[in-house]
């Protein structure tokens, strides 16, 4: 509608400049972090189905659509593929949740494969022996925070093991890993400045330590020995950035 060579929107009874109503829709959209709830994670959507102007404009804002959940549910690869499409350049925020298909999870790591280069917070929950898809672009890539969820405990470590490695090997802050040790995740290290373990062995709670040298923040949980004795370090490990160290369930 026109008033005086302004256009509006109508909102119910209301009158609401498209500036106004984009600066809404980007007011309802999830944050950089991925949303726990479902009516968060299908923002866009729902605000695209109220009427056709809406529709319009949510399609033409690539804020709405930089936070994605890929989960149990089956969504159309197509739809995934028209999601990100329509962040366009902005830095992308993702979780999946791993699939048992082979064909269904090659078709959606292909799809995210694409948009490396943007991926700025990762969480994946897969099982181990998928990680290997979910290799990225030769791109350089902006991954601040990476959470990697194992399903089940590892086999034990061989070289020829599946493990979390990027083409471009990411430069993480923040690190996430649960049942997951060091030698299953191929990335750069001296980054990190947050890190949480949880489910791992104390070797790999040891390395950590050692290969983080600007690690100010240290959570582990539930951490374990798989050998029937931990050989101590024989001199003592001086951190002198990391001032939060959080133990919880230390066996």
């Amino acid at each position: 509608m026109e008033s005086s060579g302004v256009h509006l929107e109508s909102v119910g009874q209301c009158k609401v400049l498209p500036e106004i109503a984009s600066h809404i829709f980007i007011q309802c959209a999830p944050t950089l972090s991925v949303s726990r709830y479902e009516e968060d994670r299908n923002t866009p959507l729902l605000l695209g189905s109220v009427c056709r102007r809406w529709w319009q404009l949510a399609w033409a804002m690539p804020q709405l659509w930089t936070s994605i959940v890929i989960g149990p549910r089956k969504v159309p690869l197509e739809l995934i593929a028209e999601w990100l499409e329509r962040s366009a350049s902005l830095p992308l925020t993702i979780q999946f949740s791993g699939y048992s298909e082979s064909g269904r999870l090659d078709g959606v790591s292909q799809i995210l494969n694409k948009h490396s280069a943007r991926w700025y917070d990762i969480h994946l929950d897969i099982p181990e022996t998928h990680s290997p898809f979910f290799d990225g672009s030769s791109q350089e890539n902006i991954l601040h925070r990476l959470i990697l969820r194992c399903f089940s405990s590892p086999i034990i470590y061989d070289s020829d093991s599946p493990k979390f490695s990027m083409k471009s090997q990411p430069r993480p802050t923040d690190l996430t890993l649960l049942r997951l040790g060091l030698p299953y995740v191929d990335i750069t290290w001296n980054n990190l400045t947050v890190a949480s373990v949880f489910k791992i062995d104390v070797g790999d709670c040891v390395k950590l330590i050692r290969r983080a040298p600007l690690l100010q923040t240290l959570r582990m949980q539930a951490i374990h020995s798989h050998a029937s004795s931990f050989p101590l370090p024989n001199t003592r490990i001086v951190h002198h950035r990391l001032h939060s160290l959080e133990l919880l369930q230390m066996y």
